[in-house]
This record gives structure tokens, C-alpha cells and sequence, in this order.
């Protein structure tokens, strides 16, 4: 199945503007980067990541200014795996796991009855799941790619989707992930924001994911790259719903 954009998550919340900027300071600025150097500084960078941990806090922003505020914490292997649990005074009200084999989601019935039924949907975490697949060594090296204006532009079409990353051209970062359906109609968007630079790896520390006016952004803390991660940490709970498989 074509299951492409990120994340995600692992990418910031709470981060103030500035604290941004301060983070993107240290990132390498590439002066007249061609077509070729922003693919191969993407595809070297993403190459360099193997596992991914992080604490987080996630805002799920409702189409009409609802908002509930979460902890969390998430693990990832990209592009194939990524875990994402959410917690609400200790206790766990929210799991996603993607792995090749598809997409699982747990959600307590609080969360189920809350104030946020529109953003706490399956759409919108099989958009989140189709945005971290196309996060890849082999999304990157087979699209298309031109440049307009200030950004690479790295497209692939496919029967059910059309998948477009948008670069930075000076610092050479993922900056969005836009999915098309076959209407061509904007189905998710993501963004990426806050780079930090942890031994000599650029990754976002702020993700947002948008679609049909909600939000999700998700602010990582205490952000770790390549450490071993536990077998069992991409194991769906028992009772979690598969609302997508690999397969498709």
C-alpha cells in the first residue's frame, strides 16, 4: 500500500518562534544548491537516522477552535514503524502503531466522548502514517524534483495519491508533505519545523499535521537518535482497532 508523508511525530510542540530560529541557526546553509545536492543531502540525512525516541506534547486543534492539550511520549524505526502514545493525568488515553503490516489505534472512551470526535478520527492518523512513509531514502530518490522560488519541490504520483515534499534550497530540510487524493484535492498536509542538529543529524522538532481544518501538532522533548529500541515496542496493545493495512 501507498501509505506516504511522516511523523511523525517527533516534532515540537510548545517550541516558541524564536526558539526556533535558534535551533535552525546551527543547521548548514547551502548557498545555490542544484537539484542533485538537495536530494542527496536529504537522502544522506535520513539515512542517518535508524531509531527515534522522545517525549512529547501534542495540541489536537478542532476546525472550530476546540483544543485539548496531551503528554506523550514516541519511538520510531523510519520509515516503516512509528509509536505514538498519549497520556492524560497518568494515565494512557491514546495509542497509534504503524508498521509494515498497517495502522493500529487505541483510544479510551474519554477520548472517544471528548471534545476533539473530529481530530481524533482514523483519517487523520492515516494521514499522519501515510506522511512518515514518505519520509524516505526511496520516496527521495525516485521523485521528481524541481525548484521554484525558495523551495525543491520532489513529487510522485500514484494510482490513489500524489505526494509532493517541498525543501528548504539554502538549508536542505523537509519542510512540507502534501497529500493529493485522486481529485486532486488536498487530503493532509504536514509541517516541519524547529530543526535541531544532534551529532551532525538535522531532524524536526515541531510536526503539525492538517486536514479538513483540524490540527495536530506535536512538540518533541528530550530528543534521541540511534539508540536500540525494545522489540516489543512496536507491538500494537491487544485491544487496539486496525483501521489500515499494509497491504493496500
Amino acid at each position: 500500500m501507498i501509505r506516504v508523508a511522516l511523523l511523525l511525530a517527533l516534532f515540537g510542540t510548545g517550541c516558541a518562534r524564536h526558539s526556533c530560529d535558534h535551533f535552525e541557526r546551527d543547521l548548514p546553509v547551502h548557498a545555490d544548491a542544484t537539484t542533485d545536492m538537495a536530494r542527496k543531502t536529504v537522502v544522506d540525512n535520513l539515512a542517518a537516522v535508524k531509531t527515534i525516541e522522545s517525549t512529547c506534547t501534542i495540541r489536537l486543534i478542532r476546525a472550530d477552535g476546540k483544543e485539548i492539550q496531551l503528554e506523550g511520549a514516541i519511538v520510531a524505526k523510519p520509515p516503516s514503524h512509528f509509536r505514538l502514545q498519549m497520556w492524560k493525568l497518568g494515565r494512557t488515553v491514546f495509542d497509534l502503531t504503524i508498521t509494515p503490516d498497517g495502522v493500529w489505534m487505541l483510544k479510551s472512551k474519554k477520548m472517544n466522548a471528548g471534545a476533539q470526535p473530529g481530530i481524533s478520527g482514523s483519517a487523520n492518523w492515516q494521514g499522519l502514517s501515510r506522511g512518515w512513509e514518505s519520509l524516505s531514502e526511496s520516496f527521495f530518490n525516485n521523485a521528481q524534483v524541481t525548484q521554484t522560488n525558495d523551495l525543491f519541490e520532489f513529487v510522485q504520483k500514484h494510482e490513489k495519491a500524489t505526494i509532493t515534499c517541498t525543501v528548504d534550497d539554502r538549508k536542505l530540510v523537509v519542510r512540507t508533505v502534501t497529500i493529493l487524493n485522486k481529485q486532486n484535492q488536498t487530503s493532509h498536509t504536514l509541517s516541519m519545523n524547529c530543526y535541531r542538529l544532534l551529532d551532525d543529524v538535522a531532524w524536526p522538532a515541531r510536526l503539525s499535521i492538517a486536514s479538513d481544518g483540524n490540527e495536530i501538532i506535536i512538540t518533541s522533548r528530550d530528543l534521541t537518535l540511534n539508540e536500540e529500541l525494545a522489540e516489543a515496542a512496536f507491538w500494537p496493545p491487544r485491544k487496539a482497532t486496525q483501521i489500515d493495512r499494509g497491504d493496500e
